[in-house]
């Protein structure tokens, strides 16, 4: 049996301008069971960034999202993705 798929409530922006080296929060919100949390910069897993918020200092310009599991292990698990942001530095 499939476990339902997250519901991701809270998306993010498309594009979020920011200064160089300014703190960046990103955050997620989804509904779902046993829920995991996963960020990406350009496509490639960010080591350690598994809560549903990120946070870090931009240095340079890239696109994020998170992929939000359902990792009920009693069922399948399934996957949701947000959008992905671009940030711009200014």
């Amino acid at each position: 049996t499939k476990a339902a798929a997250p519901e991701i409530t809270t998306d993010l922006k498309k594009t979020e301008s920011v200064d160089y080296n300014a703190e960046v929060i990103l955050s997620v919100k989804a509904t779902g069971k046993d829920l995991s949390y996963q960020w990406y910069k350009n496509g490639s897993k960010i080591d350690g960034a598994t809560e549903d918020t990120y946070t870090f200092n931009a240095t340079a310009g890239a696109e994020y999202y998170c992929k939000v599991t359902n990792t009920d292990t009693s069922k399948d698990v399934t996957t949701a993705s947000t959008d992905s942001t671009k940030l711009i530095l200014t």
